[in-house]
């Protein structure tokens, strides 16, 4: 039975656990919130947040499942599970739930980022600037947003990992690097933040390090998919 005013009460306890930095328990408090009211859509991204950032992917996964299953229509729950797909190394999954949230919105300037991520991923490398292009016509001021998010959010989780790859697609690796850095010193599970940092390094030949990255947020296998995506 559901039973919706206890449901909201733990609700409120999670986003409360959220702002204070206590993941663990934030998860533990949305899961006891959506046993009582599995429907609600907007509460399962939540929960797949919080699990992306502590590097549970298939946990991530499922609630993001369940999130575009109950809230078809709302771009994030298709982005989120996108995501947990491609950190996963399952690209050509993640780019179609990436298309899914930009044609729910087509100027959703994140799906664009990262439909490019995917294709180039898979070696289509025209077809990833095309959609850099894309990305940056939708979001010219990226960086300057990305920077106001962060100061009000408090240091972001998924903040500094976004500024970081804006600068790499304006080729600022020094800045790109110094972003992801600050977001894995303020969170060591940082996953957005140590998976680009990591495909950076990659890219430039330092495969040691961008393993280290990799093995910090991810499973073995995953952190190969990633470096055999280079």
């Amino acid at each position: 039975k559901v039973k919706p005013d206890e449901a909201a009460a733990y609700a409120l306890l999670a986003e409360l656990l959220t702002a204070t930095g206590k993941s663990d328990k934030a998860i533990k408090a949305w899961n006891d919130a959506l046993r009582l009211a599995p429907t609600q859509g907007p509460w399962w991204r939540k929960v797949g947040e919080l699990q992306g950032q502590a590097g549970n992917l298939n946990e991530a996964r499922r609630a993001f499942e369940y999130a575009a299953k109950l809230d078809p229509t709302h771009p994030d729950s298709w982005l989120g599970l996108g995501r947990a797909h491609e950190y996963a190394g399952r690209f050509q999954e993640a780019e179609a739930a990436y298309r899914q949230a930009l044609k729910l919105d087509g100027k959703h300037p994140d799906a664009a980022h990262r439909l490019a991520a995917a294709a180039g991923k898979q070696n289509r490398y025209d077809e990833a600037l095309n959609w850099l292009k894309r990305a940056v016509e939708l979001y010219p001021n990226a960086v300057d947003a990305w920077k106001h998010y962060i100061a009000a959010t408090h240091n972001s989780a998924t903040g500094w990992g976004n500024l970081g790859f804006c600068y790499e697609l304006m080729r600022q690796p020094e800045q790109a690097e110094a972003a992801y850095k600050k977001g894995i010193d303020e969170d060591p599970k940082n996953q957005l933040c140590r998976v680009n940092y990591g495909l950076m390094l990659a890219k430039n030949g330092d495969t040691k390090e961008a393993i280290d990255q990799f093995q910090a947020v991810l499973t073995p296998a995953e952190a190969h998919y990633n470096l055999a995506s280079v």
